[in-house]
């Protein structure tokens, strides 16, 4: 059974049918016939797709501030954009009209998680690693002002944990072209 369309008063009755319809196999088309109310369009509204990021950059932004106890204008100095367009995102307004600084919101906001949790959740100790200068020179607001998040999570955690001079690992024998004594293929024989 197939139903093309319905007036109103019917739509309304058949919505209490319709289980008992779909469960004996039954199907409904609704494709509304030109000047017809349709079944689906009674029922069923799908509301229209929003495409400003506004709510999650808002909620983005203050946990980045949250985590680090910066100011608008420290935030905005590390996405490259204005402390106004800072105070946009925290207010919940739209930061699609910027280019691709959602996406440098959610690089900070990654590098900045990170580091708060291995911080113990503490916000001027997160600054702290972020701001200082690592062994390397490096320092890791810098690195994400670059777009370098990766290299900005290194230099922070060399400040929380500077390396030390003879701390990494050395082979007894280091390896140099052309000192191998035995062909590797001998071994596979």
């Amino acid at each position: 059974m197939a139903l093309k369309s319905v007036t109103a008063n019917a739509a309304a009755t058949m919505l209490f049918a319709l289980p008992t319809l779909l469960a004996e196999g039954g199907t409904v088309d609704t494709r509304p016939v030109e000047g017809a109310i349709g079944l689906y369009d009674l029922w069923v509204q799908v509301p229209e797709a929003d495409s400003r990021p506004a709510p999650r950059a808002q909620r983005l932004t203050q946990a980045i501030q949250d985590w680090t106890g910066w100011s608008q204008r420290k935030l905005a100095k590390v996405l490259n954009t204005t402390h106004p367009t800072v105070a946009a995102l925290e207010q919940g307004r739209s930061a699609a009209r910027v280019g691709d600084l959602f996406e440098r919101l959610l690089e900070v906001h990654e590098v900045v998680q990170r580091v708060f949790l291995v911080a113990n959740r503490d916000a001027s100790e997160v600054d702290r690693l972020l701001a200082s200068p690592s062994q390397s020179g490096a320092v890791a607001v810098e690195l994400l002002a670059d777009r370098k998040p990766s290299e900005a999570y290194l230099a922070a955690l060399e400040v929380m944990r500077p390396r030390r001079e003879g701390s990494m690992m050395k082979g007894l024998w280091p390896s140099r072209p052309g000192d191998a004594t035995a062909d590797p293929a001998d071994e596979l024989v």
